[in-house]
């Protein structure tokens, strides 16, 4: 098992905890990682499964990026599962407000405030390089001239 993503301060925290691929062997499956939302506060806490596929590693970089700025970006709002947003509310002085929803789920919201502080962005980046390196991509050709992405 390895965290994704590991954001927390003194009362709050936001994980994805994954824990192997989804499929191991199926070829259409095989790069997908089977993992937890873990979201955990004084007041609510809960997990949601999710499973997270090449492209999703690949748009989650591009969040960190968009992150690294200080602008709000949105992830895994895909159609069909939970979306996770992350905003500044008062500029990067203030709490990083992460919002997990799972609207196409059980319907519930979790919102938390994080006071993430230093190079919090950083951590992250090492985190997905963590699974990345844990869990290279190794299905060049899923089917017949359909190729997924892989990280070089």
């Amino acid at each position: 098992m390895a965290n994704l993503v590991d954001m927390r301060d003194a009362e709050n925290s936001f994980r994805i905890e994954v824990s192997g691929r989804f499929r191991p062997g199926v070829l259409q499956d095989h790069d997908t990682l089977a993992a937890e939302i873990v979201v955990e506060s004084s007041f609510v806490s809960g997990r949601l499964r999710v499973w997270i596929r090449p492209a999703e590693l690949q748009a989650w970089q591009g969040v960190l990026s968009v992150l690294r700025e200080g602008k709000p970006a949105t992830w895994l709002d895909q159609g069909n599962g939970p979306v996770v947003t992350f905003d500044f509310p008062d500029g990067l002085d203030g709490d990083t407000v992460i919002t997990v929803e799972d609207a196409t789920g059980s319907g519930a919201v979790a919102t938390l405030p994080l006071g993430l502080e230093g190079a919090w962005v950083d951590e992250q980046v090492a985190l997905l390089d963590k699974v990345h390196k844990q869990w290279p991509n190794e299905v060049l050709e899923s089917s017949y001239g359909v190729f997924e992405w892989k990280k070089s």
